[in-house]
């Protein structure tokens, strides 16, 4: 399941990739040597940058709450990769910064089940998604993209909590 969710969570960040090239009108080989040392939130910044810049045509409006939903898989795909986890006493297990973090970092925790990595998986080939027809689409609304992707319009299946235990 893990493989799956980094293999899901590649495409993703391929299509930020592709995206910015696309939307800054640059060759392949000047993206990749802009983007060539850019973590995904990096990325993402450099992308709502770039709309301050070169604003978003109102058809593609939908990329703002998909880089949103990319932080937030983001965020857990850095924990569940860079920082421990364990079983706790209920059984389930959890990955946590509590380690590594900063004195002055916020502790996060995320639940770490079988079903987090599905709805993760899911929703960064959501995200691939709808960058994908942006960038080889024709430039329409949502609406009219969803024929040829019906997955641009299902919900995300990750729901961002407060506590992510619960």
């Amino acid at each position: 399941m893990l493989g799956s969710f980094i293999e899901a969570f590649s495409q993703a960040e391929s299509g930020l990739f592709l995206y910015i090239q696309h939307h800054s009108e640059i060759s392949l080989e000047m993206a990749r040597l802009i983007t060539r040392s850019m973590k995904t939130s990096a990325m993402i910044t450099f992308i709502r940058d770039l709309w301050r810049i070169k604003p978003l045509p109102s058809w593609s409006s939908d990329l703002d709450p998909v880089l949103k939903q990319m932080s937030e898989i983001d965020a857990i795909r850095n924990s569940v990769v860079h920082n421990v986890s364990f079983v706790t006493t209920d059984e389930e297990r959890v990955s946590t910064n509590k380690l590594r973090r900063l004195p002055w970092k916020e502790e996060r925790i995320y639940r770490v089940s079988p079903d987090l990595l599905f709805d993760l998986t899911r929703d960064a080939y959501k995200v691939d998604a709808h960058f994908i027809s942006v960038i080889y689409g024709t430039p329409r609304p949502l609406k009219e993209r969803k024929p040829h992707m019906p997955l641009l319009t299902e919900e995300w299946l990750y729901k961002p909590r407060a506590n992510p235990l619960t």
